[in-house]
């Protein structure tokens, strides 16, 4: 015989009490809530790669990528509006890639329509021109960093140029050099937006692992 429960919960005790009953009382692994369609690959990434899913400081940033998010449409909270307030010319570069011109694309400096499932290719296409280019924080690295050496002989040696990146997303290899190089110059009051999800694909948590060492390596 075989049972399935539905059940609705909110966040905090009443979603870790569910889970308490689905997992130890019921002995099942199978349990789905919203953060399994939101922030799953995002946290583990983040989480496993840099020990926690940093707070993006949004109203402080001089430079932030959007990636994986729909902050004018979808995300509306105090700070998606204190960050509009300083866009478009008024202290924050706002680059957005999207497969779609949304909303928040019409509030950037610049969309890019990236084809879906390839922001890995892209964010790796923009590490290779930060270590290509000499453009990290190194003094940051060398506090913080295990496996740098590493992790740099891998990109570079794989030779994930902007070239490279252009057949697969879409985004012509100049405007990659130009938002890595832009990104740089602003660091560290640059953010790469950790964002939701980009697509629903099997690379998610490598991507989220990649973005989170992009941000890194600029301190």
């Amino acid at each position: 015989n075989r049972a399935t429960i539905g059940y609705c919960n909110g966040e905090g005790l009443s979603k870790e009490g569910f889970e308490v009953l689905v997992g130890e009382k019921l002995g099942s692994p199978n349990y789905v809530d919203e953060i399994s369609i939101c922030l799953e690959t995002t946290l583990g990434g983040y989480v496993n790669t840099i020990g926690t899913y940093g707070e993006s400081d949004l109203n402080n940033a001089d430079y932030l990528i959007i990636a994986g998010a729909n902050r004018a449409e979808a995300i509306i909270t105090p700070d998606t509006m204190d960050l509009f307030k300083r866009t478009k010319g008024r202290g924050a570069k706002l680059i957005c890639i999207d497969p779609r011109f949304t909303n928040t694309a019409a509030k950037a400096d610049k969309w890019y329509g990236i084809n879906p499932g390839t922001d890995l290719a892209l964010i790796l296409s923009l590490t290779y021109v930060t270590l290509d280019e000499n453009l990290q924080d190194q003094t940051y690295i060398d506090k913080y960093f295990n496996g740098y050496k590493e992790y740099k002989d891998s990109v570079l040696s794989n030779k994930y140029t902007p070239q490279w990146a252009e057949g697969i997303t879409g985004v012509k290899a100049d405007d990659i050099y130009e938002i890595a190089r832009g990104f740089a110059a602003a660091a560290p009051k640059a953010v790469y937006y950790p964002g939701r999800r980009s697509t629903f694909s099997k690379n998610d948590f490598q991507l989220r692992r990649a973005m989170a060492i992009y941000q890194a390596l600029h301190g």
